[in-house]
């Protein structure tokens, strides 16, 4: 079993607990986070987080089988990958501090729309020996709230 996968554990007197895998969702803007909660709900127990600061607050609490990464914060587009509140600070903080030895590495998936910065986050990521992806993120902005 993949750590990726729903698992089954028994509790008490034969209780059967479906664990979801966990995934921790960086992302700015309201109608993408609403349609990846609706998308994601049933397959993953889904955090949000719409800050650096606090992706890696929540980074360093449990452990996650998805990381989620937009690059561009603060209602902006095409943000600079230097700026320190793009999603690329949290490529380059765990670049730059290592990933603790007693977490297993997420599986890392970009979903910016922002192509240019999402390559050069999945680049870091690739050369940490994280599994990565470009995910790019679709929503209907008509059914989104």
């Amino acid at each position: 079993m993949t750590n990726l996968e729903t698992s089954e554990r028994l509790v008490g007197d034969f209780t059967v607990v479906a664990i979801k895998p966990t995934m921790l969702f960086l992302d700015d803007r309201t109608k993408r986070i609403m349609s990846a909660l609706a998308q994601y709900k049933d397959k993953y127990d889904v955090t949000i987080v719409t800050n650096v600061k606090e992706c890696l607050r929540h980074l360093c609490r449990q452990e996650w089988n998805i990381l989620s990464l937009d690059h561009d914060l603060n209602g902006d587009d095409f943000q600079d990958p230097d700026d320190r509140n793009s999603g690329m600070e949290v490529a380059r903080y765990i670049m730059k501090t290592a990933w603790p030895s007693k977490f297993h590495k997420p599986e890392v998936w970009v979903h910016s729309s922002n192509l240019f910065a999402a390559e050069l986050m999945l680049s870091v990521f690739q050369s940490m020996d994280f599994r990565t992806y470009y995910h790019k993120f679709e929503y209907d902005e008509q059914r989104s709230i």
